[in-house]
């Protein structure tokens, strides 16, 4: 950037030749900004600024919508909410919107796209270059149409911030609302609203590198009376201090939270009624849940949950919640400090893997779920204390740890402690799986990879590794086994698999 200072006394014409010399001289390949004591001349490469429809300021209360191809003043005066979209109205087709530096709104924008207008950009600076600030109630910033359904259009919002100044009830940030095909949201920063980015009755949606702090939602995704949120690509975002959700996506196919950092929050993330949803993040210092998947009942569960490569270490009762559901595949994850257990199950659960875990929590809990074709494969436990589910399934893997929990099973007294897991492996010659009490270490040995059927019952040992049958295999699960807090009086430990 190269700055010219003129005197006062420079006559207009030795100006005029002044700056087509340094035009010619840089090849027409740069821009020019006047101040507005008409002093300073500043040279800058083209930008945003110069392929902008609209360039927004402010000098002295009074806000400026510049024409960034004549580089005349099209629109001012003293609301910037009615200066920027008398520039949008003035669009035949659409066009590029410029925020420069800060921006206040007295009450929200609303962008329509029609038939005829089919195009928004909203670009900015940067995270501090560039903000509106918006005091008032709704939304700072709203992209809609007048469909009535969701029509195909182009929307891009990039580099800017939203200052909602405090999370109050209903002053939200962003919504975008019946978009379909090509919504771009990037590098946007969001602090102190309700609801921070909020995706209602659209479809592919691209959210790249978003950061929303200070908010009661960060991102929201749900159906509207016309479409349902299918498509919706979250990459990269951050989350901090959400009050209730960090991302909460509701009712849509074909989503995807990947790369997010998810922290001090309600809720992680929050997935209702969605299927083919994939997951993957770091999560630390939420309240409730890292990651809660639920369906509405047994006709309608998340169906097609991946939740993979992900590291968390909240100090919530679980990592994972998973209700209603089928399909549920997590693999790749590093757990720890979870107050009750990793995961979570209840109601219907089907298809349930867990693949290359490893954890410090107390692993599984058991909610009396209905469970079938569900399976452990490479998981690593760092037993803390005894307590929870250890893990359904038809097949039984070598090198698969786990842990019996309370449920109606009790344990004989030197056969669990609160540091001793249940180890799945070759070897041990039984017809069947079995539970073996060595010093005070337990483990189920299988002679083969094991398929299991409805109502085998599994075969457990007493203290002198005698086996003993278990007294019941009736109830409707198929389940490994239970481990419990050591209890007195020479109560056998046992396991069965359930219909």
């Amino acid at each position: 950037m190269v700055n010219v200072k003129l005197p006062k006394t420079v006559k207009l014409k030795t100006y005029v030749a002044t700056t087509l010399v340094l035009a010619v001289l840089l090849l027409a390949s740069v821009g020019y900004v006047l101040t507005s004591n008409g002093t300073t001349v500043t040279i800058i490469p083209p930008s945003y600024t110069e392929t902008a429809s609209y360039v927004i300021f402010e000098v002295g209360g009074t806000y400026y919508a510049k024409n960034g191809s004549t580089g005349e003043i099209g629109f001012s005066g003293t609301n910037a909410t009615q200066v920027i979209e008398q520039s949008w109205n003035s669009m035949s087709s659409g066009g590029r919107i410029f925020i420069k530096g800060e921006i206040t709104l007295s009450t929200g924008l609303v962008f329509k796209l029609t038939k005829y207008v089919t195009a928004l950009e909203i670009v900015g600076e940067g995270e501090t270059a560039s903000t509106l600030e918006f005091e008032g109630s709704g939304y700072a910033l709203t992209v809609t149409t007048d469909d009535t359904s969701v029509g195909h259009y182009y929307v891009k919002l990039e580099g800017f911030t939203i200052d909602c100044v405090s999370k109050t009830t209903g002053r939200h940030g962003l919504k975008i609302e019946k978009v379909g095909r090509n919504a771009y949201v990037e590098n946007l920063y969001v602090n102190k609203a309700d609801i921070g980015i909020h995706i209602y009755d659209t479809n592919i949606v691209y959210i790249d590198r978003c950061k929303i702090v200070n908010v009661n939602f960060g991102i929201k995704t749900e159906k509207g009376a016309t479409s349902s949120p299918n498509a919706v690509y979250i990459d990269g975002a951050k989350v901090d201090s959400a009050t209730q959700y960090g991302i909460y996506l509701k009712g849509g196919n074909s989503i995807s939270a990947k790369k997010i950092v998810v922290e001090n929050c309600g809720t992680g993330v929050w997935i209702r009624d969605c299927w083919a949803v994939d997951v993957s993040g770091y999560f630390e210092g939420n309240s409730n849940v890292d990651i809660n998947v639920a369906g509405t009942d047994n006709s309608y569960p998340a169906k097609v949950v991946n939740i993979h490569d992900s590291y968390f270490a909240s100090t919530c009762d679980y990592a994972i919640n998973v209700t209603y559901a089928r399909k549920v595949h997590v693999s790749n994850i590093k757990s720890k400090n979870h107050n009750t257990a990793f995961l979570w199950y209840h109601n219907t659960l089907q298809e349930l893997i867990l693949e290359n875990i490893d954890f410090d929590d107390p692993y599984f809990l058991d909610g009396s779920p209905t469970q079938y074709s569900s399976r452990l494969a490479g998981i690593v436990i760092q037993p803390s204390f005894v307590g929870i589910i250890a893990m359904a399934a038809n097949t039984v893997h070598e090198g698969t740890v786990v842990y019996w929990s309370a449920g109606g099973v009790v344990a004989n007294t030197t056969s669990v402690n609160q540091t001793t897991p249940m180890v799945v492996v070759y070897g041990q010659q039984t017809d069947k799986p079995c539970v073996v009490a060595t010093s005070g270490i337990v483990k189920v040995y299988v002679k083969t990879e094991v398929t299991v059927s409805v109502g085998d019952a599994l075969i457990s040992s007493d203290v002198s590794g005698q086996a003993q049958t278990s007294s019941d295999g009736t109830l409707p699960m198929y389940l490994i086994g239970y481990a419990v807090q050591p209890s007195t009086g020479g109560e056998l430990i046992y396991c069965r698999v359930l219909g």
